[in-house]
């Protein structure tokens, strides 16, 4: 691996702005996980002659806080991440806030993803979420190559 150096980046309001809403995203991850375990039944069916305790629900909203703070734990270490170009003095800083922000994305996407997941895989079962659960992988796989994207939009030729 490249020795690269060490540098404070100044977050820019958009780097803020994106840091607030994963924020928001994540507490509304665990709203919308407390309001379904309150209209899940006590047993929820997974199989035809099985059944599962509600609590289960917590399970995805653990596991995406989990990843969010893992995440955000690295996302102020741009020397440790992988760059598409060499990383030169005259891009550095360029490059270490695309790749910042571009971590930031990815844990916005990331909630998102499992708040979609917990909705369509849950809200089923109490009565909300409808007949969209056919959209449920291609919204995924459109949030999970958003953020691939970005990258390429964003690199410099």
């Amino acid at each position: 691996m490249e020795d690269r150096p060490e540098i404070t980046i100044q977050l820019q309001p958009a780097d803020k702005v994106l840091e607030v809403a994963g924020y928001i995203l994540l507490a509304l991850l665990w709203v919308t996980t407390i309001y379904m375990y309150w209209q899940l039944p006590d047993m929820i069916p997974n199989h035809p002659d099985d059944a599962m305790d509600k609590r289960t629900i917590f399970l995805l909203a653990i596991l995406g806080s989990l990843q969010f703070f893992l995440i955000s734990n690295v996302e102020d270490k741009p020397h440790l991440m992988n760059f598409p170009l060499k990383i030169t003095p005259e891009n550095i800083k360029r490059q270490y806030a695309r790749g910042m922000r571009m971590i930031k994305l990815v844990k916005i996407l990331l909630i998102v993803v499992f708040i979609l997941i917990e909705y369509y895989s849950y809200g089923d079962l109490a009565g909300l979420s409808g007949n969209l659960f056919a959209w449920l992988p291609p919204i995924i796989l459109g949030i999970v190559f958003s953020p691939l994207a970005y990258a390429f939009i964003k690199l410099d030729k």
